[in-house]
């Protein structure tokens, strides 16, 4: 009997249920494959294997992985994995946004992913070519972001909502909490006001592992590289 199985397989057997459930992604268990701490798991619809490995000590897991031919693919995966650990302060029913925005060559992207319950529900991406906000640089795209993510939510009628931002001005010019002194930041703070929304504001660290914020991040510069 390998090491720690009960456990391995307890963790295996749950994150497989949230492929199916969020993804529809059938994986199966490679029963062969149990090791001490670790097991394998088999996608074959995406063409994808990884590796889940188990630390006692930690009482954490992790997936390498060993068989995967297409990037978006496997960061889709690991976007899964990330939202199977890290979920459940995204489990409240509100639809969440990751916003971001980014500054390269003179050029200004924005970039945003909208989810509930951990599930992604669209992304967005964009040059922005208003001049006002081209001035503001990286927080000119996440402002665009932002407001990008209040007209999804009017739009698709959604009273509640939750946005993840990583410069401070999201919330603080949009509370009024801060002074705007540019035209720009007083219409957005006029505009987000106004708004017939329940918001909750969250302040994430840049660069810091969240990988919501940093897709967000890579959608901006996407955007700006063509991509």
């Amino acid at each position: 009997m390998t090491k720690c199985r009960q456990e391995v397989e307890h963790v295996a057997r749950e994150f497989q249920r949230y492929l199916a459930n969020t993804l529809d992604i059938q994986a199966e268990l490679d029963l062969h494959s149990f090791r001490d701490y670790s097991v394998s798991l088999d996608m074959e619809s995406i063409n994808i294997r990884v590796t889940l490995w188990y630390s006692p000590k930690r009482k954490t897991s992790k997936i390498t992985f060993i068989q995967s031919q297409d990037p978006a693919k496997e960061e889709k995966i690991r976007m899964a994995w990330y939202g199977f650990h890290h979920g459940d302060h995204l489990e409240n029913g509100d639809v969440h946004a990751f916003v971001d925005g980014s500054y390269i060559d003179g050029k200004v992207g924005y970039g945003l992913v909208i989810l509930r319950k951990g599930v992604v529900l669209e992304e967005m991406k964009g040059v922005v070519d208003s001049p006002d906000y081209r001035q503001h640089h990286q927080v000119g795209g996440e402002l665009v972001a932002a407001v990008k993510f209040f007209q999804w939510c009017l739009k698709n009628k959604i009273s509640r909502c939750t946005i993840h931002y990583d410069y401070e001005g999201i919330q603080k010019w949009g509370t009024g909490a801060w002074k705007a002194n540019k035209e720009l930041t007083q219409k957005y703070g006029e505009y987000v006001q106004k708004l017939p929304l329940d918001i909750t504001w969250d302040k994430v660290k840049s660069h810091s592992g969240n990988l919501w914020n940093e897709r967000a991040d890579r959608l901006a510069k996407e955007a700006i590289k063509g991509e």
